[in-house]
């Protein structure tokens, strides 16, 4: 009996003991299946600095009358201020930028990153430009490939170049230094946000077709901004809202080629408001000085004005990576602004289409980690069906510049 009890344990023990092994092995089999969670890690925060020369030829977007008359000092431009602190039209400027990266990556190993920064313009010949830029840039991955990116930044104190403000005689015909300019300089802010993905890749089922071609991936950025900006007094009546779109293919072909295409959307809106402008009473058949006759010539009114348009611009970039770390690349882009003004006075704006182009050439060298020279050399023209004489109160239409530019990116 005490045999049989004793027998009768050990199988019942044997049976718990297998029952217990089994049941380990199942969860050491499921812990292998599934790997714990990786901690998150944070990594320091690291230094990115950009520095960068440019030579431009028109850096107030003069017409070429306008140039010629900055260049001639006429006495009646000294008086009524309508060239101050504009020296010359070309300039060197220079563009420095600091910021501050940091990368966090989550327990699924999804980054997150966070860079703000300053950048400072600074012009030598005219430097009454020179102002600084704040920014801030955050992107999350979302999942391999797919990144959503938020940027803000906001320019403070730009001079852009005197604008007319109003006029010293109120009743007869004004001449040239009876106007009045005044500083144009605006603060801005803006923000966008950006989602971009990989849309396609090559592989071993992707038909023949994309091999004979030789498409390796096709990447897609779609962006959505909004922006604002205030003007110094006088000149509240410029102050703009402005909502943009943004869309971009960029494929890259074969092992060193890549090319892209976008299209851009900004919608500005600005008041319309009263502002002193300069008219000639024979052109609209209205007495603007009240003295009887609608045939003065150069008579100071005040009426609306609207610079609220909608903007097109249709760009494409090819490049090519020649050598090891060594690229050129090429850029085209078109610009459309078509104005929306409808008031009956606004001859500068009312009905107004403003076409420009421009053409950018780069070449750039990688080094380092994270770190690359740079030079860039472009020209662009900008044409207006609006007529560009210099005795109107705007001179940005029908200009064009070129430049030239020199620099280096590096992280520390």
């Amino acid at each position: 009996m005490n045999g049989g009890g004793a027998s009768l344990r050990n199988r019942c023990c044997l049976v718990a003991t297998s029952a217990f092994l089994a049941v380990a092995g199942d969860a050491a089999g499921q812990s292998e299946l599934e790997p714990a969670p990786k901690p998150p890690v944070v990594d320091d925060w690291t230094l990115q600095a950009r520095v960068e020369a440019t030579y431009d030829t028109n850096v107030f977007r003069l017409s070429d009358d306008s140039i010629d008359r900055l260049r001639a000092d006429v006495p009646a431009d000294r008086t009524s201020g309508r060239f101050d602190d504009m020296n010359t039209p070309q300039d060197v400027f220079l563009e420095a930028e600091l910021a501050l990266r940091r990368r966090f990556t989550d327990s699924e190993g999804d980054d997150f990153r966070l860079s703000p920064g300053i950048r400072l313009l600074e012009y030598f010949n005219n430097p009454r430009k020179t102002h600084p830029e704040f920014f801030l840039e955050m992107s999350q991955e979302l999942q391999p490939a797919t990144t959503l990116a938020f940027d803000t930044e906001y320019r403070k104190d730009v001079f852009v170049g005197n604008y007319f403000a109003d006029a010293v005689d109120l009743v007869g015909s004004v001449s040239d230094d009876e106007r009045r300019y005044e500083p144009g300089v605006y603060d801005q802010w803006s923000a966008s946000m950006t989602l971009e993905q990989r849309l396609w890749r090559r592989s071993k089922e992707s038909w023949e077709v994309w091999r004979t071609l030789g498409v390796r991936r096709v990447d897609l950025d779609a962006e959505v901004g909004a922006a604002r900006r205030w003007y110094y007094a006088p000149f509240s009546n410029r102050d703009m809202e402005r909502v943009s779109a943004r869309v971009r293919l960029a494929a890259q072909v074969f092992t060193h080629w890549d090319a892209s295409v976008e299209y851009r959307f900004d919608r500005d809106r600005t008041d319309h408001g009263f502002e002193p402008m300069i008219r000639d009473e024979d052109d609209f058949d209205v007495d603007f000085n009240g003295d009887g006759d609608r045939v003065d010539q150069d008579v100071r009114a005040v009426e609306r004005v609207d610079r609220s348009r909608n903007q097109q611009t249709f760009g494409a970039r090819l490049s090519w990576e020649f050598a090891t770390d060594w690229s050129i690349g090429v850029r085209g882009t078109m610009r459309v602004q078509d104005y929306l003004s409808d008031e009956p006075f606004d001859s500068t704006y009312r009905d107004r289409l403003d076409r420009a182009h421009e053409l950018r050439c780069d070449l750039k060298w990688a080094f380092l980690t994270g770190s690359e020279a740079y030079a860039s050399a472009g020209w662009a023209r900008e044409q207006s069906n609006r007529d560009a004489a210099t005795t109107l109160e705007d001179q940005d239409v029908d200009y064009q510049y070129r430049f030239v530019g020199l620099g280096v990116r590096m992280r520390f």
